[in-house]
């Protein structure tokens, strides 16, 4: 069977049952040995004693502090941390909210990669976060296989535990990526100014932005992720977007076999100025080039990982 990694970054108190629901979903693949690596950055390990004799490593570390007190958490090189350990010919980069929602998803998706290629983006349904602690009690009591049988599909966007779900606003945006939301939520938006550049808390893209799958050695050829960014978003973009400029990056094809489930959340932690601020540095490092970007993640890849515990 060929092996494939899953990668996974953990870090700020995030619910590690979504995590523990997402490994289960790997480990139940047909066709593949799969590998875990999870990168988790926080004050106390969440997952201490939890993996058990599962299949899975765990890289731990502590988030350093600035010159005014406030946890730093740097995402690239957290996930970073995590791709450095793997040793198998490819890797999946993988949220801990994301669910492989087939049991043969990576065998389709190794045998539909090319040489040379990316896949990413995966079509991904969003099980409504109203019936996500219930899905998550289901698989404690019934197993996963059997959680994932009480899944219904009221439409082309959305997972529930019922039939009946409330009325979706669909847009297209100009960047090509289709977003959904609660149409109660979007007549609200449309006459509430405070809501403007506060998109990403209440917007669902129906692709996992940041699922990536290829080769390892591409991953690593590139500088893995950038250590350019704080907090949440921008490093899977930034990879994806080196990614296209030395291999063909293709988008994951829109079909049931390629897709994923995310258990929805709040986004609560979304900061429109650090967004702004991770935003700025992207457009920088494109209007520099792909050769200085690469360099310069290289280099940093280069003073090692001996933060991790």
């Amino acid at each position: 069977m060929s092996s494939i990694t899953v990668t996974y970054s953990l870090y700020c108190g995030f619910d590690y049952r979504r995590l523990m629901a997402s490994i289960t979903s790997v480990l139940s693949q047909k066709g593949i040995d799969p590998q875990i690596i999870i990168s988790e950055q926080n004050l106390e390990s969440h997952l201490e004693g939890l993996m058990g004799p599962l299949p899975v490593t765990h890289l731990f570390s502590r988030p350093p502090v600035d010159e005014f007190g406030n946890l730093v958490y740097n995402t690239g090189k957290i996930r970073n941390a995590a791709v450095s350990k793997v040793t198998t010919d490819y890797i999946y980069l993988n949220d801990a909210d994301i669910i492989f929602s087939s049991e043969n998803y990576l065998a389709n998706l190794l045998a539909d990669i090319k040489e040379e290629e990316a896949l990413i983006w995966p079509p991904s349904r969003g099980l409504i976060k109203e019936d996500v602690e219930s899905f998550l009690s289901l698989i404690d009591r019934k197993g996963f296989e059997n959680a994932m049988r009480e899944i219904n599909l009221p439409n082309e966007y959305v997972a529930s535990l019922s039939t009946e779900v409330a009325p979706l606003k669909v847009v297209k945006h100009k960047n090509g990526r289709i977003y959904v939301t609660e149409m109660s939520t979007f007549e609200r938006y449309l006459s509430d100014e405070s809501m403007r550049g506060l998109e990403p808390i209440f917007w669902r893209d129906v692709v996992h932005i940041g699922g990536i799958f290829t080769e390892t050695r591409i991953v690593r050829a590139v500088g893995c992720y950038t250590d350019s960014y704080l907090t949440w978003g921008y490093e899977d973009v930034d990879l994806q977007w080196k990614l296209s400029q030395k291999c063909r990056v293709r988008t994951i094809s829109p079909i049931k076999k390629f897709e994923v489930l995310h258990l929805d959340h709040d986004k609560n932690y979304f900061s429109e100025e650090q967004n702004d601020k991770n935003r700025t540095v992207f457009e920088k490092r494109q209007q520099e080039g792909i050769e200085k970007a690469i360099a310069n993640d290289l280099e940093g890849l280069r003073c090692g990982m001996d933060w991790i515990d």
